[in-house]
């Protein structure tokens, strides 16, 4: 029996042997428990049971939502591998490839998360360490993310000095605490400074009181003469700062933009990365060229402490910085242009060209630097100034000539629609030249009966007007449509009709007459298209309208221009709009001096001699020859 007993005690020991055997074989894979702990990360929602130690469920779980909310986006996880310890059965490794999709571009690295097999458990759970999130992590540290924002690059003047600099503002604020009496203080600030009250009204109301709610942000040089009204209204507080602004307020405003804190709008257009603390275009170039001229947000993640000092940066892209872009802006003549229309109540424009270029070196569009580049986009008819052009078509098919004489009547039926003459004195049989300075709607509006089909529109044509070009910017290049009958052929001759212009256009008419050369405007040289210029004007005929356009100014309608340093030549415009009786007109004037040449246009101002050819003396006054 001793031996038996021997002998079934050895095959015990053999059989529970052979059990453990295969109860190792069977020990459960540990990958569906690590999927399941990364969908739980993904989502945000770890159990306790999925942990070694269940304690640590929340601390995890805090730590992993509070950097997917840092980081703005859930970790794409990917299981490599998950296998026991050769060593200890109970314990394993799974390794992780974590990969966090940020603005700069996608994160990725590589993790190891250590798991245990409890006894009696029928599943793998992980045993928590910041580790898990990543290798370089410890204890009591998390993950800050940072968007590195590059300096922004400005806008450069002709001569490459930035338009656009860092200049001293005072931000005007209301702290809801401090007001003692909110209509009172509204009303005190409102007849201060251009604000919506309303508005005002209801932000201070939801703000928390000690909050500061923005009023205005005002250029140092404009806040002074405000302070001493200012300073004493109840609620109202004062910040300094910098901001990035233009030589003045009003500088090129409607072309060049403005910068500073974004719209939501905005903060869309600009491309991942930025912020509402940012400053961004609003508005102008600095908007259309947002891309360009911010450039591309970096982006850093560190590991910091408790207190939220950084320990150890773990990513670095760097910020891609922005490019400068380059306009051909005379900071000189563009101050000239708006110190022009500073006095001009009605909507108004000047742009000055460079004829020997097709550079534009300012433009200046008012009242108050103006709501939008009616400079560029205006249309308008050009009314007498177009006679630059029919006079071209004139000198082309040999109908008239400088001394050619030709009737001037103060008025003159054509289609059975009468044409009489706006500006001038001339009257009788004059010389096409006399003709011409005054503005002689009675000359022009029959001559053009004798004009072969499509000659004037062949002439604006080559003067650019309707042409595929542009600045590098919006512009509108104006129409020249083919008549429909006599009357719109003899309305075309004088500008009126359905031809149509924007001063820039006819700016660019008066440079081809002073160089010889149509040449497309250029504001922005990396951007413009120069269309089918440039194109010569026949030399006979350059020469032939320089002589009419230098005898508006000696004797005609632009007399306003005789005492401007140097020899100046132009053309008058009063060009009539709407349907009321008599006519409402806008008021024109182009000229050119030396490589120079401009337009002014005053909206519904009245006559182009009495209104815009004395503007266009006082710029061409106030800029060197």
């Amino acid at each position: 029996m001793r031996g038996g007993g021997r002998t079934g005690a050895l095959a015990l020991v053999l059989a529970l042997g052979a059990a453990g055997c295969g109860l190792f074989d069977r020990a459960p894979d540990p990958a569906p428990a690590v999927e399941a702990f990364l969908t739980a990360w993904r989502d945000g929602a770890i159990a306790p049971e999925q942990l070694a130690d269940p304690a640590a469920a929340q601390p995890a779980a805090d730590l992993l939502a509070g950097v997917t909310a840092e980081l703005g986006v859930a970790p794409d996880l990917v299981l490599r591998a998950a296998a026991a310890s050769e060593e200890d059965p109970a314990r394993g490794s799974a390794q992780v490839g974590v990969t966090w999709d940020l603005p700069s571009g996608p994160w990725s690295y590589e993790t190891v998360l250590d798991l245990q097999l409890p006894e009696d458990a029928d599943a793998w759970r992980v045993a928590w360490s910041p580790t898990a999130l990543h290798p370089q992590l410890r204890p009591g540290q998390s993950l800050d993310v940072r968007s590195v924002v590059p300096l922004r690059a400005s806008i450069l003047a002709a001569d490459g000095t930035p338009l656009f600099e860092p200049r001293p503002v005072v931000t005007v604020g209301i702290q809801p605490q401090r007001v003692t009496d909110l209509e009172q203080t509204l009303a005190a600030v409102d007849a201060l400074l251009d604000v919506d009250v309303d508005d005002l009204r209801t932000r201070v109301q939801g703000a928390d009181p000690a909050a500061v709610v923005e009023v205005i942000t005002l250029r140092r040089a404009d806040y002074e003469p405000l302070r001493a009204g200012l300073q004493p209204i109840p609620g109202v507080v004062f910040t300094e700062g910098t901001r990035l602004l233009s030589p003045t307020r009003t500088f090129a405003r409607p072309v060049l933009g403005r910068v500073g804190p974004p719209t939501a709008e905005v903060l869309a257009e600009a491309g991942p990365g930025f912020g509402p603390g940012d400053e961004l275009g609003l508005s102008g170039l600095q908007r259309r060229f947002q891309r360009q001229l911010a450039g591309t947000p970096g982006t850093q993640v560190a590991a910091v402490d408790a207190a939220g000092a950084p320990v150890q940066i773990l990513h670095d892209v760097p910020a891609v910085a922005g490019q400068p872009l380059r306009t051909t802006i005379d900071p000189v003549l563009q101050v000239a242009a708006e110190a022009t229309l500073f006095e001009v109540p009605n909507p108004s424009a000047l742009v000055a060209l460079r004829p020997s270029t097709g550079e534009v070196l300012a433009v200046a569009n008012g009242p108050d630097g103006g709501a939008t580049n009616l400079a560029f986009t205006g249309q308008y008819p050009p009314g007498s100034t177009f006679k630059i052009v029919s006079a071209a078509a004139f000198l082309t098919a040999g109908t008239a000539s400088p001394d050619a004489v030709v009737d001037c009547p103060p008025t003159a039926t054509v289609g059975g629609r009468s044409f009489r003459n706006a500006e001038g004195d001339a009257a009788g049989r004059v010389p096409f030249r006399e003709a011409f300075a005054e503005s002689c709607n009675t000359t022009f509006a029959p001559l053009a009966a004798s004009l072969p089909p499509g000659a004037v529109a062949a002439a604006a044509e080559g003067m650019g007007v309707g042409g595929a070009w542009t600045p590098g910017v919006d512009a509108y290049t104006g129409q020249v449509p083919e008549p429909a009958d006599d009357v719109e052929r003899a309305a075309e001759a004088i500008g009126q009709g359905r031809v149509l212009a924007s001063p820039l256009v006819m700016a660019a008419v008066m440079a081809a007459v002073a160089d010889g050369t149509w040449r497309p405007p250029v504001l922005l040289p990396d951007h413009a298209e120069p269309g089918t210029g440039p194109q010569p004007l026949d030399p006979a005929v350059a020469a032939s309208l320089r002589d009419l356009t230098r005898a508006v100014v000696t004797s005609g309608t632009g007399t306003a221009l005789q005492e401007v340093p140097g020899e100046a030549i132009g053309k008058s415009g009063t060009a009539e709009f709407g349907t009321e009786v008599p006519p409402r007109t806008h008021a024109w004037f182009v000229a050119a001096r030396g490589d120079l040449a401009i337009a002014v246009l005053v909206e519904d101002g009245g006559g182009g001699s009495a209104v815009a050819a004395p503007l266009a003396a006082r710029f061409l006054s106030q800029v060197p020859l």
